[in-house]
């Protein structure tokens, strides 16, 4: 009988000290993980994801009007030179021979709502001739010039000011001719009734040689929206 209890005895005590070895349940054991909220990314992650993402490509402008000197007859160009008419080229376009910085083609009866044109784009080459032959090169800088109803027509004087001027984007790289992209919209003075634009081919100083001279030739001149 002795014996009996004391392997009673023993079995309860191992029991006991089972069940204290497991230890106390703890709060992430009292709380089933399926209800758990996911933690909210840091702002790096956020940054990081950002990043990742392909930029939205821009969205395409449509074509108000444009001059193709490709395809237009001379007399439909509408543009000419800045004292003097623009002349076509054998190679297709229309050419300008440049007497000095700042010329370029000339647009003198516009009569397009400033409102209607968002940018300008002009495609151009520009090169050296005379000498020994022809030379590409690029410009410094290509302005766009614009004149208002109200700041007078192109023809009675110069109604070109500098308060009134976009400088170009900087075109990528293209075989000869280059497009030039002016964005005008949100500029404070293109508004009301453009009356005149003006293209400034600004040459680079220094590469002229004895009886060579730059030469511009026209592609195509593009009001966009």
């Amino acid at each position: 009988m002795r014996a009996l209890l004391r392997v009673a005895v023993c079995v309860v005590v191992a029991a006991f000290l089972c069940g204290c070895s497991k230890g106390a349940p703890t709060k992430d054991d009292a709380q089933p993980t399926a209800g758990r909220p996911k933690p909210k990314p840091s702002a790096k992650q956020d940054v990081a994801e950002a990043a990742s993402k392909p930029a939205a490509k821009p969205k395409p402008m449509k074509v108000v009007k444009e001059w193709d000197f490709t395809k237009l007859e001379a007399g439909k160009w509408e543009w000419t030179g800045r004292g003097k008419q623009l002349r076509e080229a054998k190679t297709g376009g229309a050419y300008l021979d440049l007497d000095g910085d700042g010329a370029g083609p000339v647009l003198r009866n516009a009569n397009v709502p400033a409102k209607e044109v968002d940018a300008v784009r002009v495609t151009f080459s520009l090169d050296i001739r005379g000498g020994t032959g022809v030379t590409e090169v690029d410009p410094d800088r290509v302005t766009l010039l614009w004149a208002r109803s109200e700041d007078g027509k192109p023809g009675k004087g110069w109604p070109f000011a500098d308060e009134r001027l976009k400088h170009s984007e900087k075109p990528g790289p293209r075989p000869r001719a280059k497009a030039y992209r002016f964005n005008v919209a949100g500029h404070p003075r293109w508004n009301g009734q453009i009356e005149g634009l003006c293209v400034a081919v600004n040459v680079p100083e220094g590469k002229l040689k004895k009886g060579e001279r730059f030469r511009i030739i026209l592609h195509k001149i593009e009001l966009l929206k």
